[in-house]
């Protein structure tokens, strides 16, 4: 990232004569007839000075080179392997076989091979490119970082590295430090302008303004950049902000500089969670539990990224895991039980939401989750009981009200349903469901005007379900609204014709009634 990293500066370094020192990431470019002739004079020639001279490096080095291009590897490999037993420490050799071994995808060969040549020549940047490349091919993109980030700080004005950086970036989120990275290697060789810009989406829309908390992390990290704390925190300073992209940039930095660091995955798994990016997620919480394999608090997220995936299983074996390794947190166990219900495993789901009760019984979460679960089963008492406990804890859960006017409805308790589907309503006026449910009772109970009033305040607030104009019709029916009535058949034709005809049903029996009189 340009004018960001202090690079170091060599002088002249020995330079062999050699015919392609950068050959080999190009050669799959292909050549034209008239180079084809030449390369084959060169071959002849290269191997005339080889009969003359069997220990020129140079002249296996090239000739290893010119079988790169064409394609011919394993001749290529038998020249390099002439050269490293002239001399074991040539560099760019072993950068070549980690070239032809990439290409034949054996990987594990070809990062033993770029290793080498590193170990060679601590300062020959291809060596580090060459590596980050095949970490990246094999998915290892916090590996292909560091060793991009090394071949840059070998030689500053290598424009491949500075790319590839910017495709990680943005792979993993980070939208601004990719478009540096990106605009950094058009700097440096205008080609690259030519090149897909692989941005595909930005994850923070919000602007930076001026900080005095961050200002203070960026001054710290100008002086101690290599400081995996401070990165770490300042990614943390922006997470809380909701610069998310800014945040996972930092976290990226921190775990390039230690490649072990747990937290850091994790936390990038939590913002990919926030956005909804829930593959990415589970891909950061997997990595942080093979750093940190008995974490309970990443089991947990990971069991909660599940959920959100309705992969109940894996949600139930990670929820099984926090739980095992943290016993004594009602949350897992709670969030177990939300599992079981939604795999409709009524028993098991009261068992861990009583067990969550028995940790801390003012845990209002576990007595509303268990109200849910008695009013699935039927036992709407144990319902109420639950529901008004978890009001007591915590009034303002709307969802408590609801589930409350439930029960009581269920139990025929129409007054009171009403009085809790109205304080649902006070805590949420676009709580559709309570809207629907009072203009049902209302219906029931034949106050028309209410119910009327209710279900066309539901069909305002987007809930114009097929049963709520199914009510609504009842009850113009009810009010001798026979033009309303056929208005709500048309609309039901639409929605759901079985609910239609059950209309028009209902229309010929108020029909049938008026003609005789009952």
């Amino acid at each position: 990232m340009g004018g960001q990293m202090c690079f170091k500066k060599k002088g002249k370094r020995h330079i062999c004569k050699i015919i392609c020192v950068l050959l080999s990431i190009n050669f799959l470019w292909g050549c034209s007839k008239s180079e084809d002739s030449l390369e084959n004079k060169s071959i002849k020639r290269l191997k005339r000075e080889i009969k003359v001279n069997p220990d020129s490096i140079d002249a296996h080095y090239n000739l290893g080179c010119i079988y790169i291009k064409k394609g011919l590897y394993d001749p290529a490999i038998k020249e390099f392997k002439k050269v490293l037993d002239i001399n074991p420490r040539h560099a760019k050799t072993y950068c070549c076989l980690g070239d032809i071994y990439a290409q034949k995808k054996i990987n594990d060969k070809a990062v033993e091979m770029f290793k080498k040549s590193i170990k060679n020549d601590p300062e020959y940047e291809v060596g580090y490119y060459k590596l980050g490349m095949v970490y990246k091919e094999k998915g290892l993109y916090w590996k292909a970082m560091q060793q991009f980030k090394k071949a840059i700080m070998n030689k500053y004005d290598y424009a491949g590295p500075h790319y590839e950086l910017g495709w990680i970036y943005n792979q993993k989120g980070s939208i601004e430090r990719a478009r540096e990275e990106f605009d950094d290697a058009v700097k440096i060789d205008s080609r690259y302008a030519n090149k897909p810009y692989p941005i595909s989406k930005i994850i923070s829309d919000k602007s930076i303004l001026f900080d005095e908390e961050i200002e203070k992390y960026k001054e710290r990290i100008r002086i101690d950049p290599g400081n995996v704390n401070l990165h770490f925190d300042l990614g943390g300073a922006y997470a809380e902000r909701g610069l998310y992209d800014q945040a996972v940039g930092e976290y990226i930095e921190a775990i390039v500089l230690d490649p072990d660091f747990a937290d850091a995955h994790y936390n990038i798994g939590v913002v990919y969670e926030k956005l909804k990016q829930f593959e990415e997620a589970v891909w950061e919480y997997k990595e942080s539990l093979v750093l940190k394999p008995n974490d309970p608090v990443v089991h947990y997220s990971l069991g909660v990224v599940y959920n959100e995936q309705n992969l109940y299983d894996l949600a139930i074996e990670e929820f099984k895991k926090a739980i095992k390794l943290d016993s004594k947190n009602e949350r897992f166990h709670c969030n177990l039980g939300v599992i079981y219900v939604n795999k409709g495993l009524l028993e098991e789901a009261e068992k861990v939401y009583k067990e969550a009760l028995k940790i801390n019984r003012f845990f209002s979460e576990a007595h509303y989750n268990l109200g849910v679960v008695y009013n699935k089963k039927g036992l709407y008492l144990k319902a109420i009981e639950k529901f008004k406990e978890t009001i007591r804890l915590k009034p303002d859960n709307v969802d408590a009200y609801y589930n409350l006017g439930v029960a009581y409805y269920e139990r025929n308790l129409y007054d009171l349903a009403i009085e809790k589907y109205e304080e649902t309503l006070a805590l949420k006026s676009d709580h559709m469901k309570a809207r629907y449910n009072l203009g049902l009772i209302y219906y029931k109970k034949k106050l028309y005007k209410q119910a009327m009033e209710e279900c066309k305040k539901a069909v305002e607030i987007k809930f114009d379900s097929a049963d709520t104009h199914f009510i609504l019709g009842l009850v113009y029916l009810g009010m001798d609204k026979e033009k309303e009535v056929r208005k709500e058949c048309e609309i039901l034709e639409g929605l759901d014709k079985k609910l239609a005809l059950k209309l028009s049903n209902e229309i010929d029996k108020r029909k049938q009634k008026k003609m005789y009189g009952e």
